[in-house]
């Protein structure tokens, strides 16, 4: 249930409209090493 996020490179993807309240983001941290939020945008790695 919820999106897995742990490995998708979000640079491209329009989240929109997205239902991320159940998104998993698994403590991943973005490329330069910010914390993963929704509406965030760059390259997310565990």
């Amino acid at each position: 249930r919820g999106a897995d996020l742990r490995f998708t490179d979000l640079s491209g993807a329009s989240l929109a409209g997205a239902q991320l309240q159940d998104a998993h983001f698994d403590q991943a941290l973005w490329l330069d090493g910010k914390p993963c939020l929704v509406g965030s945008k760059g390259k997310c790695l565990r």
